[in-house]
């Protein structure tokens, strides 16, 4: 990996999208400051039950994770909608049967 790269960012928190920003000998530092080690690919500075990871981000990786974010926010505006209306039992058979397609 090399400055101007984009990266994921693994933890327990989730995952991040990312650019190396510029690198040392043993080091990337990312756009938002952290720094990684280029021999374990790990965050700088972690604990033993916090740990991050770091990893290239393909185009095809890049299109999966914001396809991913995508599904979610559909999923949870979606869920939204239907606890706002009050849809015949018609209707929620007809979004049933579009969603099996």
């Amino acid at each position: 990996m090399k400055v101007g790269d984009k990266v994921f960012i693994k933890s327990k928190y989730g995952v991040v999208l990312t650019t190396i920003e510029r690198e040392t000998k043993t080091q990337w530092v990312l756009k938002n400051k952290q720094r990684f080690r280029k021999d374990t690919l790990r965050l700088v500075g972690e604990s033993a039950y916090n740990f991050s990871s770091i990893e290239e981000a393909t185009p095809e990786k890049i299109e999966q994770f914001l396809n991913r974010k995508k599904q979610a926010k559909l999923k949870t505006e979606v869920k939204a909608l239907l606890e706002k209306l009050t849809p015949t039992v018609e209707q929620l058979e007809e979004i049933i049967k579009i969603l099996k397609k």
